[in-house]
């Protein structure tokens, strides 16, 4: 799955989950390849620390799908690594 599937599933059904995998403390915040079982994969900035990861990562994810933060939620895996993101449009 790529961001632009995301993308075009947010549009036609309004609403998509998908799988991220985060890497904390990077030098830089963005996507990476995916992974073979299309997993996405994002680098962050911020620290796994008090949730400023999870924060990030929910913000960023925002911005690249084109929606409010309130609109995207972590749904599973948020003391983990791998984790359930959930989007929609309203």
């Amino acid at each position: 799955m790529s961001i632009e599937d995301i993308k075009n599933s947010l549009q036609d059904k309004g609403k998509c989950s998908f799988h991220v995998k985060v890497s904390p403390g990077s030098d830089i915040t963005e996507w990476q390849e995916s992974l073979a079982d299309g997993t996405l994969k994002l680098k962050v900035k911020s620290a796994p620390e008090r949730g400023q990861a999870n924060d990030e990562v929910v913000s960023f994810v925002a911005t690249t799908l084109g929606i409010k933060k309130k609109l995207v939620a972590i749904t599973a895996g948020g003391g983990s690594r791998l984790k359930r993101i959930k989007a929609k449009l309203k």
